[in-house]
């Protein structure tokens, strides 16, 4: 009787004892030719092989993962993916991750610290073989506390985290960033700003140590007050900014 439900057509997944009985050999024979090893005949090779596409089986990754001790995956926690610098650099990491032959697993923590930490445990229980972490907080103590027994590589990502975990680091130089955003208004002829930050509790190297906002000189001028730019005459900007490179030709 039909009662109406569309008939599970989902095929049941091949097992490697399934592809041993079709090719009749051992289930052994059939794991060194699917792990390339040479101490296999052209003949079983090729009736392995052959039962492989006909049952379209697919090897256990997880289970291949265990033999190697390597999952061939990172794990990537960031505060913000919204963030578009955050997107540009998830986006590069995993181009590069790729190529190398690994995958990159990511995990969002919404600007909660305690996201963090749970992203975190999770990676490890996925004994992922890297973490690339930019957290929405660096000072956050169950985090770090979670971070001192992860034991693969960690590269942070614009955050400082205490010397004994171990990890290494990768900073922007927001100064240089602000100089040449500061340089594009003045060439704009704009002589009036302000900028609008978020959270100010970052390490003082990362914003590029100096004297700070009310003593900073840029281009060895003091800044007359608070939001005011330097007038200067506007530099002519061609059109095509291609065409004078090209120009060189």
């Amino acid at each position: 009787m039909n009662d109406g439900r569309r008939p599970d057509v989902r095929r049941k997944r091949a097992s490697m004892r399934e592809v041993a009985a079709l090719a009749d050999v051992a289930i052994s024979s059939v794991s060194r030719v699917l792990s390339g090893h040479p101490d296999v005949s052209a003949e079983m090779r090729d009736r392995v092989i052959a039962a492989v596409d006909q049952l379209e089986y697919e090897p256990d990754f997880l289970a291949q993962s265990l033999r190697r001790g390597a999952t061939l995956s990172v794990g990537y926690v960031v505060g913000d993916i919204s963030n578009p610098l955050i997107a540009t650099i998830t986006s590069g990491a995993e181009s590069v991750l790729r190529a190398a032959g690994y995958s990159m697993l990511l995990m969002n923590s919404e600007n909660e610290a305690g996201l963090d930490t749970e992203h975190i445990k999770f990676f490890q229980a996925r004994r992922v073989d890297g973490m690339i972490l930019s957290l929405a907080s660096e000072r956050h103590q169950d985090t770090l506390d979670v971070l001192g027994q992860v034991d693969v590589p960690i590269i942070m990502v614009d955050r400082d985290v205490p010397v004994d975990i171990g990890a290494s680091m990768v900073r922007n130089d927001h100064r240089a960033g602000m100089r040449a955003a500061i340089d594009d208004l003045l060439d704009l002829g704009h002589v009036a700003g302000r900028i609008v930050v978020g959270r100010t509790r970052r390490a003082r190297h990362r914003a590029g140590a100096g004297d700070g906002p009310a003593t900073d000189r840029h281009r060895g001028r003091r800044q007359p007050g608070p939001g005011r730019l330097h007038p200067r005459p506007a530099r002519p900007r061609h059109p095509d900014p291609g065409r004078p490179v090209a120009g060189h030709l």
